[in-house]
């Protein structure tokens, strides 16, 4: 039987802080020859089976919890996330986790450790600003208790899950109360926190520069672009960086391929891109990582007006490439285009582009797994290993030829950007691949997991911050 065991406790503390207990001799002293009862008629071994014991005074302090994890040759980080967080959600009062009692041969104690802790962040987010009745979660001491030194790994989950939690309450904000210079001036002061260097293009920069697939998105829009790059060295000299690339559309309207009303929903998250590069650098920076890191987002609206973007439109993108649009609804990889085009002129050798980006990817894959296209073997591979330490799913998508082939199909243009509805979600990127000159790349639709329409054990209502601690763990 696979079961942990959770000590109650006094004293409180800020919100978040984690206190990692490194002898576990008074805690094992007090338990020995004290339980008399017969676990097995009382404790459920189910997968989140929860049981409670009270000490009876017997103990010097007042519950035992009990969870149940199955059968421990079953038992996956996936699946201890799931039960920590729904556990994290109910705690009303302080209290100790005993992390060796859900370790295996596989799972380490300070593994165990460090996903509780994100898991606890996460699933204790509350985005309630704009309700009357907004209450926060109760502060909590939460103690750990691992047989070896787990505060590094402490560590890092708290700032995962806090980075995390960062992204979404960005991405949560309505599109009313966050435009691109809102996104311009958060990602100021997070760089002024960090000490990292920070650029901020608006349009007539952006103009001189010859961003036009950028501007000819935002000229629907009364409020201006943005062109944001935050940089973090982590190495002694500035050089291969890798970029980290946001889409930041803080309201989709469709423009005048205007999406029907309840596709226009929720459109508030369409910057989901761009809220988590800047959660995946907050992480990178926070702990220290060795590698050279920039965040770069292309940030507009897509609106319609009387000066806005129209179907048939022919623009110039900053590579210098034509494009016809024939949906201005296929926004997204516009800017996205502008975007990793000059990160590669600020010196990245290696991109990660994120987005919202086709409803194709969602009906592919649904709600919980995120669509992936590279071009390197490698550097997927790299990414693989980096979601599957944090337990965040994806699936590589095909990037065939016959995608390259639609989207060079404009018979007035050098591109064109929405050719079919087939294949969208492959369509779309390798839309972005013309735009590509590095040799690694790797291109993330969050369409359908970039936010939640119900309550998850990790996650509520809301934006999920997707990916970003696998970016972060990209570099760990």
């Amino acid at each position: 039987m696979f079961l942990n065991i959770y000590e109650f406790c006094a004293g409180t503390s800020e919100y978040n802080t984690i206190r990692a207990t490194f002898s576990g001799e008074e805690l094992c002293k007090g338990l020995q020859g004290r339980l008399e009862a017969n676990l097995e008629d009382y404790v459920s071994k189910d997968l989140g089976a929860i049981t409670p014991i009270n000490t009876l005074g017997k103990l010097n302090f007042e519950t035992l919890y009990f969870v149940g994890l199955g059968e421990r040759k079953e038992l996956t980080t996936a699946k201890l996330r799931t039960v920590f967080g729904e556990l994290a959600k109910m705690m009303e009062k302080d209290f100790v986790l005993h992390a060796e009692s859900f370790a295996t041969e596989t799972i380490p104690g300070t593994t165990v450790a460090q996903i509780f802790v994100e898991s606890y962040i996460m699933a204790r987010y509350v985005f309630k600003k704009y309700r009357a009745d907004r209450k926060e979660n109760a502060e909590l001491t939460v103690r750990i208790f691992t047989a070896d030194d787990a505060s590094a790994a402490i560590e890092k989950g708290t700032v995962y899950g806090e980075a995390t939690n960062h992204a979404r309450d960005l991405s949560n904000e309505p599109s009313n109360k966050l435009i691109p210079a809102d996104i311009a001036t958060y990602a100021q002061q997070l760089a002024k926190d960090l000490n990292l260097e920070c650029e901020v293009l608006a349009n007539s920069q952006l103009k001189e520069l010859g961003a036009g697939a950028l501007l000819a998105v935002n000229r629907g829009s009364r409020h201006e672009a943005r062109m944001i790059t935050i940089k973090y060295q982590g190495l002694p000299t500035w050089e291969n960086p890798t970029a980290l690339v946001g889409k930041g559309i803080t309201f989709d309207t469709g423009g005048y391929s205007l999406k029907p009303p309840t596709g226009m929903v929720g459109m508030k998250h369409d910057m989901s891109g761009a809220a988590n590069v800047l959660g995946a650098i907050e992480a990178i920076a926070r702990l220290g990582l060795k590698a050279n890191v920039m965040a770069v987002i292309a940030s507009t609206e897509n609106m319609v007006s009387d000066y806005a973007m129209k179907v048939d439109d022919v623009i110039t993108s900053l590579a210098g490439k034509t494009i016809e649009v024939n949906n201005t609804d296929a926004e997204g990889r516009l800017i996205l285009a502008d975007a990793v085009t000059y990160a590669q002129q600020q010196g990245a050798t290696r991109i990660v582009d994120i987005a919202t980006l086709t409803g194709a990817c969602l009906v592919a894959l649904g709600t919980d797994i995120s669509g992936v296209v590279s071009n390197n073997d490698s550097f997927y591979n790299d990414f693989v290993k980096a979601a599957a330490a944090t337990d965040e799913k994806q699936w590589r998508l095909p990037t065939d030829q016959w995608f390259v082939d639609q989207v060079r199909s404009s018979k007035v243009a050098d591109l064109l950007n929405g050719p079919t509805r087939f294949g969208g979600a492959s369509i779309a990127a390798a839309f972005i691949g013309e735009f590509i000159e590095v040799k690694d790349w790797i291109h993330l639709d969050i369409a359908g997991t970039g936010n939640v329409d119900k309550d998850t054990a990790l996650c509520p209502y809301g934006a999920t911050g997707v990916f970003v601690r696998a970016m972060a763990e990209l570099f760990a």
